[in-house]
Parts: structure tokens; C-alpha cells; sequence
């Protein structure tokens, strides 16, 4: 089946970097957003997907008798063959209670937005919460016995190699079975951007963004988390099944303010703005605002560009069986050059980046599109 995704776009405030759809909490209008939701689910998921991911914004951001509420938008679903049940939180949004909750829900995961333990890292991210609270956060997750997914920013003004092997070192003692570390990016209209426009910090250069991004998997192959995406490091057995899923072009259902679907060869975009996310669906019963029907040429290109993000590469067979398309075909103009110029590789079945092209890849992917 389809994986699940369910965008809940409140958090408790908004970070200087952020850019993604997402608002300020506020209770009547997060009531009004689950009853829409519950709309859309009884007619969207018709089936039980292998995976369900709740993110955002923060759900957990969300009061107890709201995380009740959602819940139970997946009541009428047989929830048996679910493998993976992810939840987003930030520090300071936990609770035992909350947790017990989740739980009990059927969730197995929780992935913590914790960006740094370094109270100095997050003033600069203008983050809400605190290097403490952070701790904490993972305190109560270990308590609570759930696996956890971290994520990490590398790359903000200021940031040292010590820095940020320090905050590695911290994740790789919480016991974290997966890490997402992501480089900072100074999106338009985001108050870190406007802070460099106007000199108040400065970027890190390339090359000390580079040294960032090179010290990452060495210090966390000695700990037992290996790389599998450019920015995910997981132990063994351990990899994001959900996310798993996009990366390899499988199909998908998003529900909630701003989501994408993809299915039957079609993507689907929902209206972004939560107010008229709501209103789309009580006036007509769906929020879709934009179908896209991608050609099996584009879609099968797409789909190799995002599943060439993944470390080992794509399997060609398996790409053949998804897709209908050999991968010397596809891309036979594109092909030559790469491999020639050490940027791709084929390692048996697999087609790789090769190690010296991961730090670049944006450039080299751009080039198979």
C-alpha cells in the first residue's frame, strides 16, 4: 500500500531558518484543522499504508486531547501491517504523558528536532529551545523506551569542526539509532537570511562547510551509524522505511495543509494555507489544488534522481521493475560524461555516486533531469 504522510504545520514558534509550511499554534484553529483532517482521511486512506509519517511543523505541539483526537482519525483502519510509525517533535513539546500516548497509538518512532546540544549553536539558529531542554527531550525519549531519529544542522555562522563533532559525539551517546544531518541553508525571507543580507552573521565558506560534511561519517562510522543517504546515518537494520520509500519512487498519500501525493502515475498538491486548507475541504471535500500527470519518461528520470541519493546507488533490476526502464536507456546521452568524469559509478547492478561526488550532488543530479 501507499505510504502514509500527515502534515500537522503547528509549532510553538517559528526558527530564524525556517521556510517550510508551517504556522504558530494556536488551539481553535488546530481544533478546526483535525476536524478538516478528518475529513480528508476518511476519503483519501482508503486502504492501511506499510508506513505512517506525522510531520511538520510540530505535531507534538499539539495538547493531549488534540493527539487524542488525531488518533483516532485512524480508528477505522486495520493498522496491523504497519512496519513504521514516525512522529516529529521538538524539545520542550514532550511530556511522558504525550509519549504514553503515543505509544499506546501504535507509534515506534519518534524523530527529535534537535539541530544542536550547544546552546551557542542554537541562539544562532534562533532556536526556541534550550541546550538543556534538549537533553531533556531525549531523557524522556529513553525513558519511554522509543526508538529515536535525531535530526542535526551543520554549516550556521560561527560553527567549528569541534563544534560539531562535539554535537555528533552527543547524538552518538543518547543511544540514537538514526541521525539526519542536514547543512544549513539561508532560505529567502527567513530572518537568518535577512541577519546575512545585512552582516550581522556570516556564512561559513565552502570549504569549511566541506570540512563539516567530510568529519560527519567518520566520526559516526565509529560509533555504528553508517550512511545510506547523503544525510542520513542509521545503524544496521535501522534505515527510515518511510523515507526509504520516496527515495526508491514508490507511491505516497499526504493529507493536511501543503501535502504531496503521488499515485498512478499522478501527482497530487493540497492548498497550503492552513485557513484555506479547511475551507477547501468543507466546501468540496478535498484540498487538492494542483494535479500534475508526469510522462513515464520524466517520472522514471525523477525517480532515479532521488534514488541516486542513496549510498549504494540505484538497482537497476529493481529501478527496470518499477519504472519499465533500463538505466543505460535512459540516460545514454547523460551517462558517458558522468562515469568519465568520476562522478558516477557502477558497482556490480548498482549505479553510485561516486564518494567524491556526495558533497556535490545537487550539481551532478541536476544534469540527469
Amino acid at each position: 500500500m501507499p505510504a502514509l504522510y500527515v502534515h500537522i504545520p503547528f509549532c510553538v514558534s517559528r526558527c530564524d531558518y525556517c521556510d517550510f509550511n508551517r504556522v504558530v499554534y494556536d488551539r481553535s484553529l488546530a481544533d478546526a484543522y483535525l476536524a478538516a483532517l478528518e475529513k480528508e482521511i476518511a476519503t483519501r486512506v482508503t486502504d492501511a499504508p506499510t508506513t505512517i509519517y506525522i510531520g511538520g511543523g510540530t505535531p507534538t505541539s499539539l495538547n493531549r486531547e488534540q493527539l487524542e483526537k488525531l488518533f483516532s482519525l485512524f480508528d477505522f483502519l486495520d493498522l496491523s501491517a504497519v512496519v513504521e510509525w514516525t512522529v516529529e517533535a521538538n524539545p520542550g513539546t514532550l511530556s511522558v504523558d504525550k509519549l504514553i500516548l503515543l505509544r499506546d497509538a501504535g507509534v515506534t518512532r519518534v524523530s527529535l528536532g534537535v539541530q544542536s546540544f550547544r546552546q551557542a549553536g542554537l541562539d544562532t539558529l534562533g532556536r526556541r529551545h534550550s541546550a538543556k531542554a534538549a537533553k531533556m527531550a531525549v531523557a524522556l525519549l529513553q525513558e519511554t523506551a522509543f526508538a529515536m531519529s535525531l535530526d542535526l544542522i551543520f554549516g550556521y555562522p560561527g560553527q567549528t569542526p569541534d563544534d560539531w563533532r562535539d554535537d555528533l559525539q552527543t547524538a552518538v551517546k543518547t543511544g540514537a539509532e538514526h541521525l539526519s544531518c542536514y547543512g544549513l541553508t539561508y532560505a529567502d525571507g527567513t530572518p537568518l537570511r535577512e541577519k546575512i543580507r545585512r552582516g550581522k552573521l556570516t556564512a561559513l565558506g565552502e570549504n569549511a562547510e566541506y570540512a563539516l560534511f567530510a568529519l560527519t561519517p567518520t566520526v559516526l562510522a565509529s560509533a555504528g551509524l553508517a550512511r545510506y543517504e547523503i544525510s542520513n546515518f542509521a545503524r544496521a537494520g535501522k534505515t527510515a522505511r518511510h523515507n526509504l520509500n520516496y527515495w526508491q519512487g514508490g507511491e505516497y498519500i499526504g493529507v493536511g495543509a501543503g501535502a504531496h501525493s503521488y499515485q498512478s502515475g499522478e501527482r497530487f498538491e493540497n492548498y497550503g494555507g492552513v485557513r484555506e486548507y479547511i475551507d477547501a475541504i468543507h466546501a468540496r471535500g478535498d484540498a487538492v489544488a494542483a494535479v500534475d500527470k508526469i510522462s513515464a519518461t520524466a517520472r522514471a528520470k525523477e525517480c532515479g534522481v532521488i534514488w541516486l541519493r542513496l549510498t549504494d546507488g540505484i538497482d537497476s533490476e529493481q529501478f527496470a521493475r518499477r519504472t519499465g526502464f533500463n538505466l543505460r536507456d535512459l540516460w545514454r546521452e547523460q551517462l558517458p560524461e558522468l562515469l568519465d568524469g568520476g562522478w558516477l559509478e557502477w558497482r556490480g547492478n548498482f549505479l553510485r555516486l561516486t564518494d567524491h561526488a556526495l558533497p556535490l550532488a545537487d550539481s551532478v543530479l541536476v544534469e540527469l533531469v
